[in-house]
């Protein structure tokens, strides 16, 4: 048994969330936000400004690269504790304040999550195509 994996076409205009190679959330940059979930958004990004604490060391005024990170992991944990609530507003939050970004890779393995967040390159969709011996798609 062989398998394939069968491009589809890019998304642009959205970000993309994958935890461990899994797609988990899609943002369309293309459709505006509500005003007041946009309210909560900057909201929450003066909170940020105001301090956060990565690995139980507080940062005080954290720069965005700093901010970003510690959002991109709260969305995570939010979408393995299943908030649906809470991993929206964090991917609006890292899809309005990062616009060049276009996924988030999150990987979980014993020492915990590693994140990266691509901005060079469009998530691409791909397909298993289980093929028999024959060659021919099952």
């Amino acid at each position: 048994m062989h398998f394939w994996n069968q491009r589809e076409k890019s998304v642009p205009d959205q970000l993309v969330v994958l935890l461990n190679g899994e797609s988990q959330l899609h943002y369309d940059r293309s459709k505006a936000l509500p005003d007041h979930q946009r309210a909560f958004i900057d909201k929450m990004d003066l909170e940020l400004q105001r301090g956060i604490i990565v690995n139980n060391q507080p940062i005080d005024s954290p720069d965005p690269q700093q901010r970003a990170q510690f959002v991109a992991l709260n969305m995570i944990q939010a979408i393995q504790n299943s908030d649906e609530q809470k991993a929206a507003a964090t991917c609006a939050y890292l899809a309005i304040y990062l616009p060049d970004l276009k996924q988030v890779k999150a990987e979980q393995n014993a020492q915990g999550i590693l994140i990266d967040l691509v901005f060079d390159k469009e998530y691409v969709n791909e397909v298993k195509v289980q093929l028999t011996p024959s060659g021919k798609p099952n």
